[in-house]
């Protein structure tokens, strides 16, 4: 299995931490976790192989690990924000969004209302 990397930055008035599997010349596709979940709840996934083929940037949400735990401002508009400061960050104009549970309503929350920002999205367990 590939090794991650951890990274820190700022973005919509929080330390937001996510980690990164580097295929640069792989698609870009952004994980988001359930509500008390947190940025490894992917590994199983990424164990069967999907980081051999995408660049996956996979965040810690607001609240959950590495990433600040704010006493107020966990609505979905606020998580979007945080990861299109993230996008920002990283250079990305859109990306495939993928989401379970709470992962997943945001990823669909993004959709509606940034569309320019989300390429496509893949969601499981939301009960969308």
């Amino acid at each position: 299995m590939q090794n991650y990397i951890d990274h820190h930055i700022q973005t919509n008035g929080i330390h937001l931490h996510f980690i990164e599997y580097p295929n640069i010349d792989k698609p870009v596709l952004i994980l988001m976790h359930g509500l008390t979940a947190n940025a490894h709840a992917f590994g199983g996934l990424v164990a069967a192989g999907l980081a051999e083929n995408y660049r996956l940037i996979i965040p810690d949400l607001r609240g959950r690990g590495q990433s600040d735990k704010p006493a107020f401002r966990y609505t979905f508009r606020d998580h979007a924000l945080d990861i299109i400061g993230l996008m920002d960050h990283l250079g990305l104009d859109a990306a495939v969004l993928g989401g379970h549970s709470f992962g997943g309503l945001l990823s669909v929350y993004m959709a509606v209302h940034f569309p320019k920002r989300v390429e496509k999205t893949d969601i499981t367990g939301c009960g969308c």
